[in-house]
C-alpha cells in the first residue's frame, strides 16, 4: 500500500522536472539569436552639423596685428603641404537638408553673372524673399585680413531686425558731402538715427538677414603666398561648408609685390592659383569662389591693377565665379570709378576716412556695399537669376 502511495507523487516530480527542462530549451536559441543580431548591426552613427561662428570681437574694431610684407625672402622654407582630405561620407542617408549637413554641393554654377562687381550691388533690393531664405542657408567660410573682418561686420549689420536696431557702427557716415581723409576731430562724420531728416541712401539696409551660416576666419602670415598656404591648409578644417573661399589684402599688392608677376604662373614654385584650382579637384562638392583684393588709398598701384585686371581675365575664360571686391570698392555707390593720379584703381573716399588706408570701419557705406554683393552672389548661387542689362 506504501509503494502505491508514493508512486504517482514521484511521477508528478518526474514530469514537472521534463516540463522545466524543455522550456529552458526552447527559450535558449531565442535568446542567442537576439544577441546575434545586436552584435552584428552596430549603432548607426549621425553625422552632427557644427554651429556656424561670427567673429566674436567687436566688428567695428579693426584688427592690429597686420605687418605683411611682399617681397619673397631668399631663405624662406614653403610651409608643408596640405593636410588629406577628411573622410566626410556620412554613415546613414544624408538629409535633403543642405543647411543641416552642408554635404550636399550648391545649385551647379556657373550662375547666370559669375562676375560679382559694384553693378551688382544695385540688385540686392530685387533679391526674391523666396532666393534670400535660400541663400542664408548655404554655408560659407572665407579667408581674409581686416577688410574681411570690416566686411563680416557689414553682413552683422544687413543681420540686424531693421536699420534703426543695428549697431551704430551700421549708420555712421558723412554729414554733408563725402571729404577724403576728414578731420578726425571735425563733425564731418556722424551717427544717423531714426531723429534724422534725412538719411544718405548709401547706408540704408532693410534688415532682417540671417547670417549665420557665414564664416569669417582671419587670415595668418607676413607674405602673400604665406597666407595663401595658410588658407591652403586650413581647407581640410572647413570640409563641412558648401563655399570655401579666400580674398586677398590691399598689402598684398604694393609696388613691392611679385603677386602679379608669378600668381597665375603654372610654372611658379611656391603657392599660386594653381594650388586653388586644385582645391576643386579636391573637393568636387565643394563651390570655390574667387576674389579681387582690397584696395586702399595710397594702393593703386600697377602691380594691385595687373593682379586684378589678370583675376578678371582668368575668371572669365575659365567660367569661374569672382567676388570682384576691388570693383565694388573703387566704384561711388552712384558707379562712379575712383581712380589714383596714375589712373589706377583705389578706393572710394565714400568708404574709408583713411588718408592712406581702406579700412571699412570708420563709414558704414563700404562695408554695407560688399556685404550687398556677397549677398547677391549667395542668391544666385541658390537659384536665383536676376535680370541684368
Amino acid at each position: 500500500m506504501q509503494t502505491k502511495q508514493i508512486l504517482p507523487w514521484a511521477l508528478v516530480i518526474v514530469l514537472g522536472l521534463a516540463l522545466i527542462v524543455m522550456l529552458v530549451q526552447q527559450n535558449q536559441p531565442a535568446a542567442v539569436s537576439q544577441n546575434q543580431t545586436e552584435t552584428a548591426t552596430p549603432p548607426v552613427a549621425i553625422a552632427a552639423s557644427p554651429t556656424a561662428e561670427t567673429p566674436a570681437s567687436n566688428p567695428s574694431t579693426t584688427p592690429t596685428n597686420e605687418q605683411t610684407t611682399t617681397a619673397k625672402p631668399a631663405d624662406l622654407i614653403t610651409p608643408s603641404a596640405s593636410p588629406s582630405q577628411p573622410d566626410l561620407t556620412p554613415t546613414s542617408p544624408a538629409p535633403t537638408n543642405a543647411s543641416i549637413t552642408g554635404f550636399q554641393p550648391l545649385a551647379a554654377p556657373p550662375i547666370p553673372v559669375n562676375i560679382i562687381d559694384h553693378r551688382a550691388v544695385a540688385l540686392y533690393d530685387q533679391i526674391p524673399p523666396e532666393f534670400l531664405q535660400e541663400a542664408e542657408k548655404i554655408r560659407m567660410v572665407f579667408f581674409d585680413r581686416s577688410v574681411g573682418w570690416n566686411i563680416s561686420s557689414g553682413l552683422d549689420c544687413l543681420a540686424a531686425p531693421s536699420w534703426a536696431a543695428s549697431p551704430s557702427h551700421c549708420r555712421r557716415y558723412f554729414t554733408s558731402q563725402v571729404i577724403c581723409a576728414p578731420d578726425p576731430n571735425s563733425n564731418q562724420v556722424k551717427t544717423y538715427t531714426g531723429r534724422d531728416a534725412a538719411i544718405p541712401a548709401a547706408i540704408r539696409f532693410p534688415g532682417g538677414n540671417d547670417r549665420s551660416n557665414i564664416e569669417f576666419v582671419l587670415s595668418e602670415g607676413a607674405y602673400w603666398f604665406e597666407e595663401l598656404q595658410y588658407f591652403l591648409n586650413q581647407v581640410p578644417q572647413y570640409a563641412d561648408r558648401q563655399i570655401i573661399t579666400y580674398g586677398h589684402n590691399y598689402l598684398q599688392v604694393t609696388s613691392a609685390s611679385d603677386i602679379a608677376d608669378v600668381y597665375f604662373d603654372p610654372s611658379y614654385d611656391g603657392p599660386n592659383l594653381y594650388d586653388l584650382v586644385g582645391l576643386e579637384a579636391q573637393y568636387p562638392d565643394k563651390t570655390f569662389v574667387y576674389w579681387t583684393t582690397s584696395l586702399a588709398r595710397n594702393i593703386g598701384t600697377d602691380v594691385s591693377r595687373r593682379f586684378n585686371d589678370q583675376m578678371r581675365e582668368w575668371a572669365r575664360t575659365n567660367n569661374r565665379i569672382l567676388y570682384d571686391l576691388a570693383d565694388i570698392l573703387s566704384h561711388t555707390p552712384e558707379g562712379e570709378a575712383c581712380l589714383s593720379d596714375s589712373g589706377n584703381p583705389v578706393i572710394c573716399c565714400a568708404y574709408t576716412t583713411e588718408s592712406e588706408g581702406g579700412h571699412l570701419g570708420a563709414v558704414s557705406a563700404g562695408k554695407l556695399q560688399a556685404a550687398k554683393a556677397m549677398w547677391v552672389l549667395l542668391a544666385q548661387l541658390a537659384g536665383w537669376q536676376p535680370n541684368t542689362p
